[in-house]
């Protein structure tokens, strides 16, 4: 259920055991009747084409998208119809057809003209919808937000709940969502004026204010051996790191970031973001950017299992190279330390082979495999997958050359870990791959570091009472800090708190978070008491990284707050935010605050009970 008290109780099905959340609020948009997405085919789809890119210059035929083989959807958009069946738009401007740009081939579908349509905010919105018996995937966009703060802005949606924003960019950006079975939605929406200025800068001459899309593909996932649980996944934005929120709702008075529509409901109140009722798939990848890497290995803690691979071979953890024997472990490009496991395209000889590490385990408990990746790598030339059980579960790929980390949650048995490294994986004709154009950061080769294996949350309660954040795996990050104090508290002597006055910069953030790792998911329980005003400071509840909560006013007493927990490994952040907008100092300096807002937020009795 969903109340305004308390961060929406998201529980998990039986059937499917996570959950994504959707919308509450009827400001979101809604399909146009009738667009709905045929039921894939088990088929695969192949295409032998070059790797995605710019379209070339007049005169030149434009590469096409390589589509991966075992895709079960496609539109490149290149049969010039749009709407159809499976995509609808609505709004205030309607997205169309166009030839101005595409990432590949001629032609990707773009938003509607806005700009110059005064200053009132509007949105033009596209939808992409299954029909109830699809069977499940991860669709992936490739999307260019041309567009330019305040001006303009590009959001996504799941199911109406707002997932993520397209970093305005001169370059496409690939965005990957999961979708269970079942009927979904996934919306991009275009906002002009998203802050709901009274004056807006004069935009530069860089920007058209469109956003465009292109290349969408499904991919299907497998169901995993025995019906043991693996991760969630998230929606992602290739290369996008979690950043402080760029834009606030379509009020002065903001109750979420980064455009999402959530109107206020007074003082006291959580604004809630989700519930209970949209499925994710089962298998999954947990992805963030790495910390920088450091010249000593980074310990795990004494009771998990670890390979940092500082002996120099194989034999920190069960390892086993099958296929091709490419993966070696040497000194080239370590994440930490001195080694890590590498493997390269060209010691692999023959197309279509791949060179496989395999970890054994044989776990006591719901065990999260995190592990560090680098892998400059495109299609068609090789691909990084990572496997469980014989049962793929997501490509692994770095375009930006960084190490990234990533994991997988295995329930409790035998069960082997995988990484696959294939050779021209599609099949493409030799003499074909030679002439494809290769992207600029592809070096053909990747590398494993810091495996480890960290075992299930049990059931815990923090109420500070030891003073200080040593008795859980807190996690203080951002440009502000939580301490410890006795001035305010629920119950007991001590609460944790955050003050905006502490964050140094213009915008910012103080973040308090834990990882939680579950089999089956469990319930966070929580006391929270607010004292902040939007457009000043907001406080975020997220859940990897994503809001599913925001306080944006004075609370005159402590409230409880109850949050459920999905499966897998999940991070859970309670988020003080100093001007979510990023207005100017001369502008949010003219916004009163509301009596009683002293821009700080107090947080106290944590109880995370296990299912």
């Amino acid at each position: 259920t969903t109340s305004v008290s308390s961060v929406p109780n998201m529980q998990p099905s039986s059937t499917m055991p996570t959950t994504l959340p959707v919308p509450t609020t009827s400001r979101l948009p809604t399909p146009v009747s009738g667009s709905t997405l045929p039921t894939p085919s088990s088929t695969n789809i192949t295409s032998i084409a070059p790797t995605p890119s710019a379209p070339t210059g007049s005169g030149s035929i434009p590469p096409t998208f390589l589509f991966p083989p075992d895709a079960i959807y496609i539109n490149s958009f290149e049969q010039a119809t749009f709407p159809d069946e499976e995509w609808s738009t609505e709004g205030d401007a309607v997205w169309s057809l166009t030839n101005e740009k595409a990432n590949t081939g001629v032609y990707s579908i773009r938003s509607g003209i806005l700009r110059d349509s005064g200053i009132d905010p509007k949105n033009s919105n596209v939808t992409f919808t299954t029909t109830p018996d699809f069977i499940g995937g991860i669709i992936n966009l490739s999307i260019l937000a041309d567009t330019q703060m305040p001006i303009d802005d590009c959001l996504y949606f799941i199911d109406g709940i707002f997932g993520g924003i397209v970093p305005s960019s001169s370059e496409w950006e690939f965005v990957s969502v999961p979708l269970a079975a079942g009927e979904h939605t996934v919306m991009v929406s275009y906002k002009y004026n998203p802050l709901s200025q009274d004056d807006l800068p004069p935009p530069s001459g860089n920007t058209t204010g469109a956003v465009y899309i292109d290349d969408v593909f499904i991919l299907s996932l497998g169901t995993p051996p025995g019906g043991s649980t693996l991760p969630t996944l998230r929606p992602t934005v290739a290369g996008i790191g979690t950043t402080v929120p760029t834009s606030v709702s379509d009020s002065m008075t903001p109750t979420s970031v980064s455009g999402s529509m959530m109107p206020s409901t007074g003082s006291g109140s959580l604004v809630p973001t989700a519930d209970s009722g949209s499925m994710v798939p089962t298998v999954a990848l947990n992805s963030t950017t790495a910390p920088t890497p450091g010249s000593s290995v980074t310990p795990p803690s004494s009771t998990n299992q670890f390979d940092g691979f500082e002996s120099g071979d194989l034999t920190g953890l069960d390892w086993v190279v099958t296929g091709v024997p490419g993966w070696v472990v040497d000194q080239t490009n370590p994440f930490e330390g001195s080694y890590s496991v590498h493997v390269r395209t060209e010691d692999i000889p023959i197309s279509g082979n791949y060179s496989q590490l395999d970890l054994i385990t044989n776990l006591d408990q719901a065990t999260f495999v995190q592990f560090y990746f680098n892998a400059p790598i495109s299609m068609p030339f090789e691909s990084l997958d990572l496997w469980v059980d014989g049962n793929f579960l997501t490509p692994l790929t770095t375009p930006d050359g960084n190490w990234t980390q990533a994991g997988a949650i295995v329930a409790p048995g035998e069960h082997t870990v995988s990484w696959r490294y294939s050779k021209n994986p599609g099949g493409a004709p030799d003499d074909v791959l030679e002439t494809l154009p290769q992207p600029p950061f592809r070096i053909g080769e990747a590398w494993l570091d810091n495996v480890e294996l960290i075992p299930s949350t049990s059931s815990f309660t923090e109420g500070f009472e030891s003073g200080n954040f040593d008795s859980q795996p807190w996690i203080l990050s951002g440009n502000g800090s939580w301490e410890i104090t006795d001035a305010v508290r629920n119950e007991g002597t001590y609460s944790a708190t955050a003050k905006t006055a502490d964050i140094e910069p213009n915008t910012g953030t103080a973040d308090l978070s834990i990882d939680i790792i579950t089999e089956s998911g469990g319930m966070l329980y929580f006391a929270i008491l607010s004292s902040v005003s939007g457009p000043h400071d907001i406080v975020n509840i997220l859940i990897d990284d994503t809001v599913v909560g925001t306080y944006a006013d004075v609370q005159e007493d402590w409230f409880p707050g109850e949050l459920a927990v999905q499966p897998g490994k999940r991070q859970i952040t309670w988020q003080l935010v100093k001007n979510p907008g990023g207005l100017p100092d001369d502008i949010i300096s003219t916004i009163p605050k509301p009596e009683g807002s002293l821009g700080q937020v107090w947080l106290d009795e944590i109880d995370f009970r296990s299912n």
